[in-house]
């Protein structure tokens, strides 16, 4: 139901807008960060935001993948999955209440011809308040275990080449095999949702926002020594702000902003989505299931253009992101850089739109 209370939130969506356009352009120069960066990071939430555990559904589990640089020899490639879930409280949306949300999330990555290798294994808990009938606010921790490995199994050595080409008939001479180290590390951050109902007739989408922010590898303790990798690795900030802008009765504008920064360097995402919902649901002929469609055009660090598009139906999400190269990268890749694959199952989701 529209309040008084919702009325007084009317300002909060277009001095949002405002805000994220002065801010862009700051963030249109940067450079690569440490972790791993994704092109759908709406599809990596516990990956960006410890507090997103358990903020809507019952259940909730996303699988991702991503591949890049196969035009210059062997592919990065990255695969993430996540289950959360509520475990106790009050998810009712009654206002003044709140409940608790648990999550794990996994990483792979697999850098290039040499055998880099990153493991890790995150666990969150958030506590989500109910501000009104229409927003949340959460926080959240993290603790997460992570391997970092080195193989030399597959490598190429100097002493392996014949004058003419590479011989892996050659002895390489090299009795190394490979090194890794872990580590035990924490993580924090605060996620904040609200919804507000058009009050236009007929419209079927309603406005929303929400941010986020974050900072991952906190305390890091050591596990293991490593002769040859470093355990130097800096905390990750994350920021994020994601819209819902209705503008017809089952078309929205979907603007998103993503920022990361560790090690000194930054990398943002951004840019909007279009969205269509080819069915609302629950129509007059009987009980229907939800169907949305989008798609979409993103800005990643300046140097690469990404488009997605995507399907939720009722309980499940299907999406799909490719990067072109721009610039200076454009020339060692022929500008095709990576795709990458979301999917996600949602159970006795909220009632939302």
């Amino acid at each position: 139901m529209y309040t008084k209370r919702n009325k007084k939130r009317k300002g909060v969506i277009p001095k949002f807008i405002l805000g994220m356009m002065l801010v862009l352009p700051f963030f249109s120069s940067v450079s690569h960060c440490q972790d791993v960066q994704f092109s759908l990071p709406n599809q990596v939430p516990l990956y960006i935001n410890p507090a997103s555990a358990g903020e809507f559904d019952l259940y909730r589990a996303q699988l991702s993948y991503r591949s890049q640089w196969k035009s210059v020899g062997t592919p990065f490639t990255t695969m993430s999955g996540s289950f959360d879930m509520i475990i106790m409280g009050d998810a009712t949306g009654k206002s003044g209440k709140g409940h608790l949300g648990a999550g794990l999330n996994f990483l792979t990555d697999k850098s290039g011809p040499d055998g880099q290798k990153v493991f890790a294994v995150n666990g969150s808990t958030a506590y989500h308040v109910q501000l009104t009938s229409t927003s949340t606010l959460g926080g959240g921790l993290n603790i997460g275990y992570d391997q970092r490995s080195l193989s030399a199994a597959d490598g190429k050595w100097a002493s392996q080449f014949n004058g003419v080409q590479y011989d892996p008939g050659i002895s390489s001479g090299e009795s190394f095999s490979g090194d890794a180290e872990s580590n035990l590390d924490l993580g924090a951050g605060i996620v904040y949702h609200a919804s507000i109902k058009s009050k236009k007739r007929g419209w079927n989408l309603d406005r929303k926002i929400s941010l986020g922010a974050a900072a991952y590898h906190l305390g890091r303790i050591n596990l293991s020594e490593s002769q040859y990798l470093s355990t130097e690795l800096k905390p990750r900030y994350s920021l994020f702000a994601a819209l819902q802008l209705p503008f017809g009765e089952k078309i929205a504008a979907l603007p998103q902003f993503y920022f990361q920064q560790q090690n000194g360097s930054t990398a943002t995402l951004y840019g909007f989505s279009v969205k269509y919902l080819v069915i609302a649901g629950n129509s007059f002929i009987g009980d229907t299931e939800p169907m949305s469609i989008q798609a979409g055009i993103f800005m990643r660090n300046s140097n690469a253009l990404t488009v997605n598009a995507g399907m939720d139906w009722s309980k499940y999400s299907l999406f799909l992101a490719y990067d072109f190269s721009m610039g200076n990268l454009k020339e060692y890749n022929s500008g095709r850089g990576g795709y990458e694959l979301g999917l996600r199952w949602r159970m006795n989701e909220r009632k939302k739109r």
